[in-house]
């Protein structure tokens, strides 16, 4: 049944794992994770990132929020490790890095192949695809009745 994403990249970038880990780490809700900026990102990697004897990486999302007039930074510092050993850092550097393979230094941190934004719908069918590869090999993690198509899309 599989249904392709729209994120068209080589599988050495594992673009939709970096937007689920920064989701994820970030506690970013809805569109928040989407508002990266890879400029942003590569600026606050190149910076020195010490407070107060911890090191951290900073995750600056551009938007315009809260009545703001114009776009603005809204800078996130997570840790570099989790303490369950998830490599925030380098889920990060190599978001960048896959991004400056393409040519791309600016705009948004998540995009299609073609350079576009990407968006919640453009992981929507992946994510579904996934459920249903997950549902046909560990048939015990989802119930057999649980529709997932029509229950999530």
């Amino acid at each position: 049944m599989g249904v392709s994403c729209r994120l068209q990249y080589p599988p050495q970038c594992g673009i939709r794992g970096r937007i689920l880990s920064l989701a994820f780490f970030g506690s970013f809700r809805g569109l928040e994770v989407f508002l990266t900026d890879l400029y942003g990102l590569s600026k606050y990697l190149d910076s020195p990132r010490q407070s107060q004897e911890l090191s951290h990486v900073i995750i600056p999302l551009l938007a315009c929020l809260k009545n703001e007039n114009g776009e603005k930074y809204h800078l996130t510092p997570l840790c570099l490790v989790t303490s369950s050993g998830l490599q925030v850092e380098t889920w990060v550097r190599r978001l960048v890095q896959c991004q400056a393979h393409f040519g791309r230094v600016q705009g948004p941190a998540f995009t299609t192949l073609a350079g576009a934004p990407a968006y919640t719908s453009t992981l929507e069918m992946d994510i579904l695809d996934r459920f249903h590869a997950i549902q046909a090999r560990r048939r015990i993690l989802l119930r057999q009745t649980f529709r997932y198509m029509s229950s999530m899309a």
